[in-house]
């Protein structure tokens, strides 16, 4: 299994106004939501994946086990969503069914970098991250 622990900091991002307005972030904070750059930590203990998203505003912690239903809180609805994941080599794979269809997001680990690839896969609207290890 590939080594996902550790803390990353974001480096760039591309298509992330898209992607928030698919979500329903308002227009009015679409600028703010953008310009935050989460810091982001992964740590892997006992098969208990731990992913945070460290952000200014507020923190966005997933917990979960490989391969096992769990439900992930939103900013945006008080309807979490259902989520499963799935690791396959240096990939790591969050689906999860939403209000406006099926999320799809992709942790791929390149060396010390760390690619995170959105998606909104019935919208076709899509976006990436990338984080370089600490």
């Amino acid at each position: 299994m590939a080594n996902f622990n550790g803390s990353y900091e974001q480096v760039s991002g591309d298509g992330l106004a898209e992607y928030y307005k698919a979500l329903g972030v308002p227009d009015s904070a679409m600028d703010m939501v953008v310009s935050m750059i989460p810091n982001l930590q992964i740590a892997v203990k006992d098969e208990v994946w731990k992913i945070s998203f460290l952000n200014p505003i507020k923190d966005h912690i997933l917990e979960f086990k490989l391969g096992e239903e769990f439900l992930e809180p939103q900013a945006l609805t008080p309807q979490p969503w259902k989520a499963r994941s799935e690791l396959t080599g240096s990939t790591l794979t969050i689906t999860a069914s939403m209000e406006k269809g099926t999320s799809e997001r992709t942790f791929r680990l390149e060396g010390d970098n760390l690619v995170l690839n959105m998606s909104i896969t019935d919208l076709d609207v899509s976006c990436s991250r990338k984080f370089k290890r600490t």
